[in-house]
């Protein structure tokens, strides 16, 4: 991860961290780089007043930089990443939580802080390992009911497979509409088909429910849709 830093010989290494830690200006969660010169980098904080520094003796930083440091994120959530790399209240306003759908995440934040959405997707992926594209907007809109979605890191794709209940569902995350956080209620309205029956699932999107319905019961469902794209990936989960 590339963060600022500042530049010290290595004998004045663990008098430098001692103060930076003090300050709350170090990244906890990032180690310390030694570079072709023998010097140390140390990672701090994005936001940092860099005149902090100059409390320090002029003997113990050469000076500041910017280097791709090793960071850890165990027991880290995104947003800790995100802590001195963005403004305060910037990170206010960006949720805690967001979608995995297949290896795909999806987060709502607000248009104006799209600009942050490189950082965002970065700090996401690095949490959600097996995330390789990181998509942000807003809420569901149009005809076809499907989310207005920016790509800000990784892979530019959006076509995915998730799994539900050892289902394989195809989805397009521009082109359709689906919610992981819905898995439970698709299985349990499913649970309540019974063989033989005939059931309408209307507005069907990517076809979730008729998905188990077929995996649990010997019934019919016709699903249907406005979308031909939630259709066509309904078809290749089949």
């Amino acid at each position: 991860m590339r963060l600022p830093c500042v530049r010290v010989s290595a004998k004045d290494v663990e008098e430098v961290l001692e103060f930076l830690k003090s300050r709350d200006a170090y990244v906890r969660n990032c180690k310390v780089k030694k570079l072709s010169d023998g010097s140390v980098a140390i990672p701090v904080k994005e936001d940092l007043d860099m005149s902090l520094i100059k409390e320090l003796p002029a003997a113990l930083v050469s000076e500041s930089c910017y280097e791709d440091f090793v960071c850890g994120t165990l027991g880290l959530s995104f947003k800790d990443l995100l802590t001195g790399l963005i403004p305060e209240g910037v990170l206010r306003r960006i949720p805690s939580s967001y979608d995995v759908i297949g290896d795909i995440a999806v987060i709502n934040i607000p248009e104006d802080l799209l600009e942050y959405g490189k950082l965002i997707g970065e700090a996401i992926s690095r949490v959600s390992r097996n995330v390789r594209a990181v998509y942000a907007g807003g809420y569901v809109s149009g005809e076809y009911r499907v989310r207005e979605l920016k790509h800000v890191f990784g892979d530019p794709v959006s076509k995915t497979v998730h799994k539900e209940y050892g289902l394989r569902i195809s989805v397009d995350v521009l082109r359709t509409y689906y919610n992981p956080s819905l898995a439970e209620e698709h299985r349990r309205i499913a649970e309540l088909a019974n063989d033989g029956e005939l059931i309408a699932d209307l507005f069907c999107g990517v076809g979730p429910f008729s998905l188990h319905i077929a995996s649990l019961r010997n019934a019919t469902s016709y699903a249907v849709d406005f979308n031909p794209d939630a259709i066509k990936c309904l078809i290749e989960s089949i």
